[in-house]
């Protein structure tokens, strides 16, 4: 049967004071990555408020036959007006 090693007060306490600046940066490093996410997260929004504010292909294909059909009456009116 295998006995533990058991540990003295001075060795925990050693073992704590090693630790605790590891865990410090650990912690350190976790707080800048939840405000790194937050920031992202941020961002994401921006873009999706963006997104949903882009016109829908079929305004966009409106828009483009009205163009097309103003400039096509334009070509008509002028080519009438010239022939008279």
């Amino acid at each position: 049967m295998a006995v533990a090693h058991k540990i003295q007060p001075d060795e925990a306490l050693e073992i704590l004071r090693r630790l605790e600046p590891v865990l410090n940066a650990v912690v350190t490093e976790q707080r800048k990555l939840d405000d790194r996410v937050r920031g992202l997260g941020e961002r994401l929004a921006t873009v999706e408020g963006r997104i949903s504010q882009l016109p829908t292909l079929m305004q966009i294909v409106s828009t483009m036959v009205g163009i097309n059909g103003a400039i096509m009456a334009l070509g008509f009116a002028l080519a009438k007006l010239l022939t008279h």
